[in-house]
């Protein structure tokens, strides 16, 4: 439902819909795995070469961030939901790039 507020133009759902992050913050890597998916088309071995990392290891950190927020990032709506919220974070932040590294 708050990702369908929003897009019915209430701005004053952006703070809210960008939180939806706020439980990953202070968890080492989870806002960039669920970017990195996301990047990565849902791909869980292109989002571990991208991050350099093991593929199970993105496995146990988008497993940790649906914990954590509800949300699978395996799902249509949780995939809408985190980039979404990633987006409006990345304007926040003043980026309009990807989380990827390099």
């Amino acid at each position: 439902m708050l990702l369908d507020y929003h897009l019915a133009g209430s701005k004053d759902s952006s703070a809210e819909l960008a939180a939806l992050l706020d439980p990953l913050d202070g968890h080492v890597g989870l806002v960039e795995a669920v970017a990195a998916f996301l990047d990565c088309d849902l791909d869980r071995r292109r989002t571990a070469q991208a991050l350099r990392v093991h593929p199970n290891t993105v496995d146990n950190r988008l497993a940790r961030a649906a914990q954590l927020t509800g949300l699978d990032p395996h799902t249509t709506h949780g995939v809408q939901l985190f980039g979404a919220a990633l987006t409006l974070r990345r304007l926040a932040e003043g980026s309009t790039t990807g989380f990827l590294p390099g």
